[in-house]
């Protein structure tokens, strides 16, 4: 899977020339791998359909954003969310990203789309989405270090390593970059 990883994000990277294009064909193949050896455990399962969930919502965003065309949309949807990926493609023919949180209205992310949009429509940043999304994942989380037996604490475990590390890694750009500290997390 990680050579038709790679070869993916050559492919796409020649035509497109965006660095961050080669992210989501990674992570479109990563999450082609990972969801199916994750069924036989439904906590890990139900996990990755959440962050399934989330890059397709922040892909659709960023390609409406950058008004790109739906044949890219369509290739960086992933498979296996709880928002199947056909209602992103239908409604990318809206003109106004506005309308997003009303489509997502009956699922668990209307709250954080509606946020992390009305952000971004006053600071033109999607950090608030991000933010927001991570803090919706971890959320997922917590319930697993109360079972005694499983592999849950240990996944849980693993996932808020990589989280904190991820924060501790942007803490340290912003330092580096010299940006106030009040506007780095």
């Amino acid at each position: 899977y990680l050579r038709e990883a790679i070869a993916g994000a050559k492919e796409i990277s020649k035509a497109e020339n965006d660095p961050q294009m080669i992210d989501i064909i990674i992570d479109k193949h990563t999450q082609e791998y990972l969801y199916p050896r994750s069924v036989q455990c439904p906590f890990l399962a139900n996990y990755f359909v959440k962050v399934t969930d989330f890059a397709n919502i922040k892909n659709y965003i960023r390609i409406m954003l950058h008004q790109k065309k739906l044949e890219l949309l369509k290739k960086v949807l992933l498979d296996n969310g709880y928002v199947d990926k056909q209602i992103f493609i239908k409604e990318f023919n809206e003109e106004e990203i506005s309308h997003l949180p009303s489509v997502l209205s009956s699922t668990p992310y209307f709250e954080i789309v509606e946020d992390g949009l009305r952000e971004w429509s006053e600071s033109g940043s999607l950090t608030n989405l991000e933010k927001l999304s991570e803090n919706f994942l971890i959320e997922h989380l917590k319930p697993a270090k109360y079972q005694s037996f499983g592999v849950e604490p240990l996944i849980a475990y693993l996932i808020a390593k990589e989280n904190e590390v991820k924060q501790i890694r942007i803490i340290m750009v912003g330092k580096f970059n010299r940006l106030p500290e009040d506007g780095i997390l």
